[in-house]
């Protein structure tokens, strides 16, 4: 499994698990982990896409890669990823301008981590 993988599997489960409490909020904390109404959402399919498209780019390409190469199949892939995946899904709805912000969030995300700055 890829650096982070574990991380990533917690944050679909969280985000399958908190789906149907998205508009219905739910303040206690007794509740079933898993539920009939739990469904995967347009986030659980974003954050499988970038994944895949930052694991498909790293194979891809060499380290050494310019920075602008290297964002440039990683903004590709993650459209085909993203495009690949979604389509197995079609009751989803996924917002191209929600799409568009959270690739521009990833890269200035990885821009940070590389200036070593702290996050958050």
């Amino acid at each position: 499994m890829f650096e982070g993988g574990i991380v990533l599997i917690g944050a679909i489960i969280g985000d399958i698990v908190g789906s149907r409490f998205e508009f219905n909020n739910h303040r206690n904390k007794n509740f079933k982990l898993f539920a009939e109404d739990c469904h995967v959402t347009d986030d659980s399919i974003m954050t499988l896409a970038i994944a895949k498209a930052i694991m498909e780019t790293e194979r891809a390409i060499n380290k050494d890669y310019e920075k602008n190469g290297y964002y440039s199949l990683l903004e590709e892939m993650s459209v085909r990823y993203m495009q690949e995946i979604g389509r197995k899904y079609p009751d989803v709805v996924m917002d191209i301008d929600l799409i568009n912000g959270f690739f521009v969030r990833i890269l200035n995300l990885i821009t940070v981590l590389e200036m070593g700055l702290p996050c958050g």
